[in-house]
């Protein structure tokens, strides 16, 4: 296997030094993968470079998606615990619980609902809830303009009423 590495979009910028010399540098994009050595593969790739391009530019993509769907699940993850009992207005320092298995956590949320059941509001208020806009605007992220190679996070705003003075 060898590195492969292909420049587009190769633009001639002029800059001057701090003398006051015109100078020309280059912007552009560039795109580097594996592949199996041959000993035409220069000429493969110049003669159907478009397809290269379209092929490293998918490679990319992915690479980076993945990279931003991995810091997307992590964050989702680090919420969810909390976001179960967030949703119903508990916090989960106010109870002493010996085993914080998922098992215990969807078994014990399972019971609250049914008894809270009737309590509609409370559901309003969840679906409402700055935590429930924070998991949803990271499970946008991937319909972002930008993703994955320019995205704006979300950020958790804390709720006024448990904010301390």
């Amino acid at each position: 296997m060898i590195d492969v590495i292909i420049n587009t979009n190769i633009e001639e910028i002029e800059v001057f030094d701090e003398e006051g010399n015109k100078k020309i540098n280059y912007q552009y994009d560039t795109y580097r993968t594996k592949k199996a050595f041959t000993m035409d593969l220069d000429k493969e790739i110049l003669k159907n470079f478009n397809d290269y391009v379209e092929e490293f530019e998918g490679i990319e993509y992915e690479k980076a998606a993945a990279e931003v769907r991995a810091k997307r699940n992590e964050l989702l993850a680090q919420t969810d615990k909390d976001m179960a009992f967030d949703r119903l207005g508990i916090n989960l320092e106010d109870f002493d619980i010996p085993s914080l298995s998922l098992t215990n956590i969807i078994t014990f949320v399972k019971t609250l609902a049914q008894a809270v059941k009737a309590l509609g509001e409370i559901f309003k208020n969840i679906l409402n809830s700055k935590m429930a806009k924070y998991r949803q605007d990271l499970r946008d992220i991937t319909d972002q303009p930008g993703f994955p190679f320019n995205v704006e996070w979300p950020v958790l705003e804390k709720d006024n009423n448990n904010d301390e003075e």
